[in-house]
């Protein structure tokens, strides 16, 4: 007796796809063995004729159910009956269409991007562009606020939306775009900022803990004062938070009268005039006396912890700073370095010819030299250690510059030792800043 075997019957779907179902007679007219008790039989081919849902009998008991994994099924209703799904479009409620596991997902996703019913906003829904061809749908206002975004993440122009290389991208990728001005532009950042502030002070609202804050005067290199007010504090799930509050350019005089009102002004912006626990100020005179104005302002909306005997806290890292800056004035060989990387950054020939010792000596002239801030000691190790680096080839180009009067000196061997053993210190408290 012949094994019993199950064929596999192919019948058009509702876009004219194969569906393809277990012990259903085929309609293509192809010779096929069907199940029998007792023997096989040969089915001779016959014209193919559509199958039609009802005559969908069902899937066989051994069939196995499989998930519906696919995100097209998001866009689909499914209807199980009589041991047969079905699944309807959720906008254009065109079906059945039978949902058969195996069958493949190819004509729910045809249909559902080119669904004329699918809400305006999905970005998924294709569209005739401007050139006849089908693009996506383009939301307007997402893509204004991600150029918004895109300027403030990375610090560009209002004038970046209308660079003509990005409205070029924009139009490649989308020829619907609608572009905007810079105007538009600084709009959008100006919301952005506006909502962000909002849910920020909503946040600061809920907190349960104090806040501790952060004060600094900067100084910007066409001589502008900005005043910074930053906090830290630990939300209800004990994450350290450290926001940017304001950032405001403060007039002249930049005295502890004018500093004290506008961080008084700052704090009650924020709603934040019973949460502060500690201010860190750097060690100027003027900060001394705007903390005791200052301290004395939030009094009077809460007492302060200890009567306020820990709230002012003077920066570490200033701290450490003059200590450091200090000692470096002990040690002539420091000033000499300086002196040294002035000279050859300030002329494009002597940088070519430093460059050309560099590459002769056999070391990485990408490195470049290294000039100090005074107010920042980190860089002052960076210009040592750089200079370390480059020793020999200095003493190549002050070979070459002897007839130079202007070239400065070197430091001496007693000096380099000095300044190798500085920058051994310096790279501990490196690490610990």
């Amino acid at each position: 007796m012949a094994p019993q075997r199950r064929g596999r019957a192919r019948g058009i779907g509702l876009y004219g796809r194969s569906t393809r179902a277990r012990g259903v007679p085929s309609p293509l007219g192809q010779s096929q063995v069907s199940s029998s008790s007792s023997m096989s039989q040969d089915v001779s081919s016959s014209p193919s004729t559509p199958i039609e849902e009802n005559d969908y009998s069902g899937t066989s008991s051994d069939s196995r159910k499989r998930k519906w994994s696919s995100p097209v099924w998001d866009h689909y209703d499914t209807i199980d009956g009589d041991g047969i799904s079905r699944a309807f479009c959720k906008y254009c409620k065109e079906g059945p269409i039978l949902a058969i596991s195996g069958m493949g997902t190819s004509n729910f996703k045809r249909h559902t991007d080119t669904c004329h019913n699918r809400p305006t906003g999905d970005t998924g829904q294709m569209v005739p562009g401007k050139k006849g061809m089908l693009v996506k749908e383009i939301n307007q206002l997402i893509y204004k606020e991600k150029v918004a975004l895109t300027i403030i993440r990375h610090g560009y122009p209002f004038t970046y939306a209308e660079h003509e290389g990005n409205r070029d991208l924009h139009l490649y990728l989308n020829d619907n775009v609608k572009f905007m001005s810079r105007n538009t532009a600084k709009n959008y950042c100006m919301k952005i900022h506006e909502r962000e502030k909002k849910k920020l002070t909503e946040e600061i609202s809920k907190l349960s803990g104090k806040i501790c804050l952060t004060c600094d005067m900067w100084t910007s290199c066409v001589g502008q004062g900005y005043l910074s007010l930053t906090a830290h504090y630990v939300d209800d799930e004990w994450k350290l938070h450290a926001k940017i509050f304001n950032f405001y350019h403060l007039e002249p005089p930049h005295d502890a009268v004018n500093m004290h009102e506008k961080l008084i002004e700052f704090i009650k912006e924020w709603g934040i005039t019973k949460k502060v626990f500690t201010v860190t100020l750097d060690n100027a005179r003027c900060n001394d006396n705007m903390q005791n104005l200052l301290a004395a302002s939030l009094k009077v909306h809460s007492p302060l912890h200890r009567d306020g005997k820990f709230f002012h806290v003077r920066c570490g890292a200033h701290i450490l700073n003059l200590i450091v800056q200090e000692g470096l004035k002990l040690v002539d060989g420091v000033a000499k370095i300086k002196k040294l990387v002035t000279y050859i950054g300030s002329s494009e020939r002597r940088k070519l010819k430093f460059k050309e010792n560099v590459i002769s000596c056999g070391l990485d002239c990408s490195k470049g030299l290294y000039v100090d801030c005074p107010t920042r000691w980190n860089s002052t190790f960076k210009m040592l250690c750089r200079a370390l680096y480059f020793r020999e080839a200095y003493s190549n180009i002050s070979l070459s510059s002897r007839y130079d009067v202007t070239f400065p000196s070197l430091p001496t061997e007693a000096e380099w030792v000095r300044i190798n053993k500085i920058c051994t210190l310096l790279k501990q408290s490196g690490l610990i800043t």
